[in-house]
Order: C-alpha cells, then sequence, then structure tokens
C-alpha cells in the first residue's frame, strides 16, 4: 500500500477510536513501565531511548493490540511520557501494521526524530521500516538521515538497492547522502569478516543513533564529543579494526570514540590530523589529551 494511503487509515482508525475507553490495566501498566525510567541520568543528553528499552518491552509484553497502538499515540502527547510511548510503538511496528503506520504518520507530520526509535529494531525489521523511510516520497532531510541509519541495517540486497537509485535521484541532498553511504556499505560487506558483520553492523547503529540523539551545542561538531561522552559513560567499546577505518575516515565522531577509550595504537595518525586546522585538528589534538592522561 502507498505510504499516503496508510496515513490516511491511520488518520481514519484514530478519529473512529477517539471515543474508546481504555481499560484501567493499560494506564497501570504504562505508568509502572515509566516508573522504571531513571528520572536522572547521566548522559550528556538526559533521558534517552536507550534508558526506556526495558520499559518499552515490559509495556508491550502486556499489550500489543491495535487499542494499544492507539493508547500510545494519545501518550506522546505528553511530554513526560513521549520518549517511551515512541519507542513503544516502534517496538510494536516490528510485527504489528498498525503500528508500522502510525510510526510513518509520526515521522512524516508530527515529529523526524521519532525516526530514531527505528534504530533500537532488530536488523530485519529496522532495515525494513528504514528503507521504506527512504524510499518513499518526503523531506530530503528524512531521506538522508534513513540513508545513513541504513549503513548500520544493510544488506547486499539493499546495497544493490541504493546503487541503481544513485544515478536516477534528483535531489542533491539524498544523492550526497548516496554517495556517502554507498562506499561505506560496500567496505563493510566486502572488506569485514563475515563473523564480525554484526558487531560492525551494531556499531554503526549504536553511533548513528547516539549521535542522533544528541544536542546541537556550539560550537558545531560539538554533538561528537557528547555523542562519544556518552558512548563511553554508557560502557559501550568499540572494536580496534572499526576504530582503525573511522580514523583513516577521519570520522570526527569514531576519533573522539579513539580518545575516550585511549587507544594508544593510533597515536601517530592522530599526531599527522592534530598538525592540520579545522574541527578535524581539533579532534585530534583532545583525543591525543585523553590518551595521555591516566
Amino acid at each position: 500500500m502507498n505510504i499516503n494511503k496508510k496515513l490516511l487509515l491511520v488518520t481514519a482508525i484514530v478519529l473512529i477510536s477517539s471515543a474508546v475507553c481504555y481499560s484501567q490495566d493499560i494506564f497501570s501498566d504504562f505508568d509502572q513501565a515509566l516508573a522504571m525510567v531513571p528520572k536522572q541520568p547521566n548522559w550528556p543528553s538526559g533521558i534517552m531511548y536507550y534508558d526506556m528499552q526495558d520499559a518499552a518491552n515490559n509495556f508491550i509484553s502486556k499489550h500489543s493490540s491495535t487499542v494499544a497502538v492507539e493508547f500510545l499515540q494519545t501518550k506522546i502527547q505528553d511530554p513526560n511520557s513521549k520518549k517511551l510511548a515512541l519507542l513503544s510503538l516502534a517496538k510494536l511496528a516490528a510485527t504489528n501494521q498498525t503500528a508500522e503506520n502510525a510510526l510513518y504518520q509520526i515521522i512524516y507530520e508530527k515529529d523526524r526524530r521519532a525516526m530514531i526509535t527505528v534504530a533500537y529494531l532488530d536488523p530485519n525489521d529496522g532495515r525494513r521500516i528504514a528503507e521504506t523511510l527512504f524510499l518513499n516520497p518526503g523531506p530530503a532531510g528524512l531521506r538522508k538521515a534513513a540513508a545513513n541509519m541504513l549503513v548500520g541495517f544493510v544488506n547486499q540486497n539493499t546495497l544493490e538497492m541504493l546503487r541503481q537509485m544513485k544515478p536516477d535521484e534528483k535531489n542533491s541532498v539524498v544523492k550526497k547522502a548516496l554517495q556517502s553511504a554507498i562506499p561505506r556499505l560496500e567496505y563493510r560487506l566486502t572488506k569485514v569478516a563475515p563473523e564480525k558483520q554484526a558487531q560492525w553492523s551494531r556499531q554503526e547503529i549504536l553511533s548513528w543513533r547516539t549521535l542522533r540523539e544528541t544536542p546541537l551545542p556550539r560550537p558545531v561538531g560539538g554533538e561528537n564529543y557528547l555523542a562519544a561522552k556518552t558512548l563511553h559513560m554508557q560502557g559501550w567499546r568499540f572494536s580496534r579494526d572499526f576504530l582503525e577505518y573511522k580514523l583513516n575516515s577521519r570520522d570526527l565522531l569514531g576519533i573522539a570514540i579513539i580518545g575516550y577509550q585511549k587507544e594508544a595504537w593510533a597515536i601517530e595518525e592522530l599526531r599527522n590530523y592534530a598538525a592540520l586546522k579545522g574541527s578535524l585538528g581539533d579532534f585530534a589534538r583532545s583525543a591525543l589529551a585523553k590518551i595521555a592522561t591516566e
């Protein structure tokens, strides 16, 4: 079904169900799930979808019907419950078409940043929804973000699809995103050992979702520092081969992660970058300073 028809269908369902009286159980179960979310996390970004995964799983394990989808759409209106409701809806979208359609409607019509929730799904489900967001007509910025998310989710079939689309893509923003994403995908699928594919995929999507959920501070590029700090504080550790690739690609987030992980093997290349002006030099010098500290 065309995405626009799906959105109209969701709107009709919501209007028809506006008079639904939800059971007390669904309210209490959602409140219990919300109580599982830490109130004052230490991350620079504040409360993140990362903090809500157990809570969302808890809620959808008890409520997964169309009524639950409608209920979650009402909870999205409340700033205090919005993130948990969005993540729960995304997790339902993996198996519930009504939830998937509702998620598209929210992303297209209300809150593009809701697409971050897709990065918390299993790879197959995340890839399917990210492909839909990329393939359907929509804002160039949203399609660009979907292309970058697909770097973490993509398989060989999706790569071939992106290759075929690139020559005919008319939007310059989207075309540039394809020109960036395709080489990264080609490297992972052809140069990375089969037994490490899943690990690289996880590291890509983890980087993407954390960076996307990080506020945009000043100076420009500072979100990379904050995202790297968040990943470090959450206890994630990235593999050397992945970080070597990011270093050689001059990826600012990757360089910031190298600093937080105190990767001594990277010192020589970081020194080369540190001699340069601009953000690359700044990030390299910051990473070297972190590596030098105990």
